[in-house]
C-alpha cells in the first residue's frame, strides 16, 4: 500500500490510573524488580526472560514478576524456573487490574516484553511509560516508534540479547531516570484520548477536502 494512504492513529488512554513514579537503583542488598505483563504464550518469549536471569551477573540480584491473563505456558515456566533453581527470584502473580496493576508498574525497575511477533502498539508499554518505567522489548510492530528511545528495542531478541541489554540498563539506570519524567510527559501527550480524537478529525477533514478537489 502507498505509505501516503496510511494514517497512524494510536489508541488514546486515560493516563490518570498510571501516575508517574520516582525511581532509583536499589540499595545494597535489595533486588532489581523486572516485570512482564501479558499473555504467557511463545511469541512473547517468557521462557527467554527466565533463561536471561540464569547467569552469574543477575542470579540473586533480580526479582522477576509475571503478571498475566492467559496461562498457556504457566506449567512449562514453573518447571523451567525449578530446573534452573530460580524459585526464590520468580513470582507468578496472575491477573491484575486497576490500582493493583498500576502498583506493579510503579514498583518495578524495568518492563520486559521480548516479543517476536503479534505486537502493534502494546498497551502495556504505554501504561508502563506513563509511570516512567523503562522498557526492554522486541523490535516488532510499532514498538520502536512507540518507545521513541526510552529503553531498548532489540531486533531478533533472544535470551542472550535480553540479558546483555538488562545488565547494561542496570549499570546506566541513573541516566535512564534522568529522562523518565520527560518520557512520561511525552507519552501522556502522544497517547492521550484528546490526541486520538484530534487525529481522527484531521483525517476526516483531509479526506473531505481531497474528495472535493477530486
Amino acid at each position: 500500500m502507498d505509505p501516503a494512504r496510511v494514517a497512524l492513529i494510536p489508541n488514546g488512554f486515560d493516563a490518570a490510573p498510571f501516575p508517574f513514579a520516582e525511581r532509583s537503583a536499589p540499595t545494597a542488598g535489595e533486588p532489581w524488580t523486572v516485570l512482564f505483563v501479558g499473555q504467557l504464550i511463545p511469541p512473547k518469549q517468557p521462557l527467554a526472560i527466565v533463561e536471561a536471569l540464569d547467569c552469574d551477573e543477575l542470579r540473586g540480584r533480580v526479582r522477576l514478576r509475571f503478571v498475566f491473563h492467559r496461562e498457556r505456558m504457566l506449567d512449562e515456566l514453573r518447571s523451567e524456573v525449578a530446573r534452573r533453581n530460580l524459585g526464590d527470584s520468580v513470582e507468578f502473580v496472575g491477573r491484575l487490574h486497576g490500582d493493583q496493576l498500576s502498583a506493579e508498574y510503579s514498583g518495578a525497575h524495568f518492563l520486559l516484553l521480548p516479543s517476536t511477533t503479534l505486537e502493534a502498539l502494546p498497551s502495556v508499554i504505554t501504561e508502563a511509560v506513563f509511570t516512567g518505567l523503562p522498557v526492554i522489548a522486541g523490535d516488532v510492530g510499532g514498538i520502536r516508534w512507540q518507545l521513541d528511545g526510552f529503553g531498548e528495542c532489540l531486533p531478533d531478541i533472544n535470551a542472550a540479547k535480553l540479558r546483555e541489554s538488562l545488565i547494561a540498563a542496570m549499570s546506566s539506570y541513573s541516566s535512564l531516570m534522568a529522562r523518565a519524567e520527560d518520557a512520561a510527559a511525552s507519552f501522556r501527550s502522544r497517547f492521550s484520548v484528546d490526541a486520538m480524537v484530534d487525529r481522527h478529525l484531521d483525517l476526516y477533514e483531509s479526506l473531505t477536502l481531497h474528495g472535493k478537489k477530486g
